[in-house]
């Protein structure tokens, strides 16, 4: 999961903040998925992209563009929670 957190942040796109300040009980602090381990939920998200960007002609080609950034999260969770 590190190179999939690490590609997230290369292609610009936004994590949101694990929302747990502690891992939960019984995680080690020093646990390997320690930052996965504190979210409830995981969101990532491209800012770029604006409501202008859902509408007219080129749309379609601009969401298939930026739907690509994900592929590499829908990969991982596909294999991860298989």
């Amino acid at each position: 999961m590190a190179g999939i957190m690490e590609e997230i942040k290369a292609r610009d796109l936004r994590l949101d903040s694990p929302e747990l300040k502690r891992l939960p009980a019984p995680c080690p602090a020093d646990h390997p998925r320690a930052d996965l381990l504190r979210r409830k939920s995981l969101r990532v998200r491209d800012e770029d992209y604006g409501m202008d960007s859902a509408f007219g002609p080129a749309a379609p080609a601009r969401i298939a563009a930026a739907l690509t950034a994900f592929a590499p999260l829908h990969a991982w969770l596909r294999t991860a929670l298989a």
